[in-house]
């Protein structure tokens, strides 16, 4: 808040001539002493000038000291989201509906769990999630919310992927409610999305703590896979056949962890796929990424049963050394992907990672940012390095 020093010099000129009897009486005690009265007004005109020159430095100091950027003394803050749109908002957001079950974890990564307010009807039935965020309300479905169940929870901001528009856009934009679009699942961007977010929230220091945990885990697989050859990989989605191809996010750990996406020369980030097609490539691995939660009943190992039992595969390499694993989504897909790095690199590196225990980056993550979070099985079998 900007002062003026002007303002403040007339307060204090009224306060002086305010207190005029109570200057006679002072100035009287001065006669008494026998203080000349030219040194009684020059004492106090130098007693005045150095009141003014003291409020002039303090105003200054205050005027000239810009409050960090997204802390809650700021007048506004500027956030890029996954789009590109600038924001602008006033403060930080305490009041956040997130329509991104993704962008939903990263906020209680953030330790900011507490300031959702609303959420969507399949967030609220995660069973990691929903007891994370106790102030969140059900909102409706990700891509078509209900703008009034969102208006009356009065929110600061309003988070949603970046890959759909939302069906009644124009409906909030008439309500000037910001729709803030950030993925937070992508590890190409998490860290890019994990500081946007620490901004909108003033978690900033809590985003720098993520960082360093991305940073770690990183490096650590790097390291671990340096030198050695990719290693060929069909990966395939939630659907029989459906490959994961280029830029889809497992593409990205695969990447990393020295895999080579058989289905990334596709051109697509998913793409169906043919028993034949796969009996061609004759990929040394397999994973299979399946949905969590998981449905009742099913387990991780129910759907690598799914593909080892597949007729049509009975021939590829990777059925008959046993190299198929199931992978739960949520750690190559969201805030834990810096923790399923060391697991499919694990898949893919067996021997680089001998000896090791590649669940160690996902206990982690529980410990420091979602608790939880490692309380289900996230890869089966475990890789044969482990």
């Amino acid at each position: 808040m900007k002062r003026s020093w002007k303002g403040d010099v007339c307060m204090i000129h009224k306060e002086i001539n305010g207190k005029k009897g109570n200057n006679e009486g002072r100035h009287a005690g001065w006669k008494r002493c026998g203080v000349s009265e030219r040194f009684r007004h020059a004492g106090g005109f130098l007693l005045l000038f150095i009141l003014l020159a003291g409020l002039m430095l303090l105003c200054g100091c205050i005027n000239s000291s810009p409050s960090p950027a997204g802390s809650s003394n700021s007048t506004t803050i500027t956030v890029t989201d996954s789009l590109g749109n600038v924001i602008q908002m006033p403060g930080p957001a305490s009041r956040i509906v997130c329509l991104n079950s993704d962008a939903t974890e990263m906020l209680i990564a953030l330790g900011a769990g507490n300031s959702i307010v609303g959420v969507t009807d399949t967030t609220l039935k995660n069973s990691q999630l929903a007891p994370l965020i106790p102030n969140a309300k059900n909102v409706g479905t990700w891509d078509a919310p209900s703008l009034e169940r969102i208006l009356s929870l009065q929110p600061d901001a309003v988070i949603s992927y970046s890959g759909y528009r939302l069906k009644n856009a124009d409906q909030f934009e008439h309500a000037k409610i910001p729709v803030i679009y950030i993925d937070c699942n992508r590890l190409s961007t998490l860290k890019s999305d994990a500081r946007s977010m620490g901004l909108i929230t003033g978690h900033q220091a809590d985003a720098d703590r993520y960082i360093v945990f991305f940073d770690k885990w990183f490096g650590y697989t790097t390291q671990k896979t340096a030198g050695t050859d990719l290693t060929p990989v069909y990966i395939e989605g939630y659907s029989e056949y459906m490959a994961q191809g280029t830029n889809s996010s497992i593409d990205d750990i695969v990447n990393v962890a020295r895999g080579s996406n058989i289905a990334a020369g596709e051109g697509k980030s998913y793409v169906k796929v043919t028993p034949e097609w796969i009996i061609k490539e004759n990929p040394p691995v397999i994973i299979k990424v399946a949905p969590d939660p998981l449905p009742d009943g099913k387990t991780l190992g129910d759907y690598r049963e799914q593909v080892m039992s597949r007729p049509a595969l009975a021939d590829v390499q990777a059925v008959q050394d046993g190299n198929v694993y199931a992978i739960s989504g949520k750690v190559v897909v969201g805030p834990r992907a810096p923790a399923g790095l060391p697991l499919v690199a694990s898949i893919l590196h067996p021997v680089q990672f001998s000896g090791t225990n590649p669940s160690d980056a996902l206990n982690e993550y529980a410990g420091e940012f979602v608790p939880g979070a490692n309380a289900t099985q996230a890869i089966s079998p475990l890789s044969k390095g482990s």
